[in-house]
């Protein structure tokens, strides 16, 4: 179940578990839509930390191939 479908399911719950009176069902759905939320937030680590890792990636690439070109140049260090 996605983050989205978890919290939409504990607002529902929460909200039948309030017009019942089932405090039962309200903390379910509490538990439910936090999860969600704890869900979309390891979402978006999961997506940054896999972005940097493509920069760092194509930057390491990059260096690379200007060290296989010239190499102390490559490294800012100008022969005299």
């Amino acid at each position: 179940m996605g983050e989205v479908s978890k919290k939409a399911k504990g607002r529902i719950e929460q909200a039948v578990g309030g017009l019942t009176g089932n405090k039962r069902l309200q903390k379910e759905g509490q538990d439910d839509e936090r999860a969600g939320q704890v869900e979309g937030a390891v979402a978006d680590v999961q997506h940054a930390v896999k972005g940097a890792v493509r920069t760092l990636n194509m930057r390491s690439k990059r260096f690379r191939s200007r060290a296989a070109i010239s190499p102390i140049t490559s490294l800012g260090v100008r022969s005299t």
